[in-house]
């Protein structure tokens, strides 16, 4: 077994868990040791409750990741949608905190974040039309919308970190300087394909975009697609 040279720390997109990288920890090469920070009220904390608000879902983030970055070990970041939003904002702060930041922050799926807080707020909607409007723009995986009794099941949590992405307000006067890989897909339509290029202006190091094919889910279809670009940015840091 190959030395762990870096760790991966992934946050999920709304509605996910850390089963959402199940799959890349099998594809994903040795050296690279995926971990995740399990948001209350799924997985392994589902009887704790939801959060509906970022300010508290950052706090308990950067409380988290003090039992996970390591003192021998590097770190990046990676984020999908939402958790695109809990990435940018813990690389922020984790300095402030640890007197550590990642060696690299991948975001996908997400629009920058004067362009999020210009959305329209869909937590408040009745069930009928939030789904519709998820369903609509492909902001919930395909598996879930379909099956009446995972969706009754998975809606909580849904509706929750809607919450959380809908209360996001925040400003980034100084910019990271953090090297930063965007990653969007080409029939993304709750980003849409060039509205993702905004982001430059929250990184004064060096940032690079990569398009793939698909909707918002495209990390699971380009999964080992996704992985390799992962692994190629990684391993020019050693």
């Amino acid at each position: 077994m190959r030395k762990v040279l870096i760790d991966l720390i992934c946050f999920p997109h709304a509605g996910g868990s850390s089963v959402s990288f199940n799959h890349w920890k099998k594809i994903m090469p040795e050296w690279i040791s995926i971990n995740t920070v399990e948001l209350q009220g799924r997985g392994s904390k589902i009887k704790e409750p939801l959060f509906n608000n970022f300010e508290s879902v950052e706090s308990y983030i950067l409380r988290s990741l003090g039992n996970i970055i390591r003192p021998d070990i590097p770190f990046a970041f990676y984020g999908h949608s939402l958790g695109a939003l809990i990435a940018f904002e813990s690389a922020k702060s984790i300095g402030m905190v640890y007197d550590r930041e990642p060696k690299h922050v991948f975001l996908s799926g997400c629009l920058p974040p004067h362009l999020v807080r210009k959305q329209k707020k869909i937590s408040i909607l009745p069930d009928e039309p939030f789904l519709k409007t998820l369903k609509l723009f492909g902001g919930l995986p395909e598996q879930i919308l379909e099956n009446k009794d995972i969706l009754q099941l998975f809606l909580p949590i849904i509706r929750s970190d809607f919450e959380v992405y809908d209360s996001y307000n925040r400003s980034s006067l100084v910019p990271l300087n953090i090297n930063t890989t965007i990653l969007f897909a080409n029939e993304d339509l709750c980003t849409g394909q060039y509205n993702v290029n905004e982001w430059s202006r929250y990184f004064s190091k060096e940032i690079r975009y990569q398009e793939f094919e698909g909707d918002h889910f495209f990390t699971v279809k380009e999964a080992e697609k996704v992985v390799k670009l992962i692994e190629n940015t990684l391993s020019t840091i050693f």
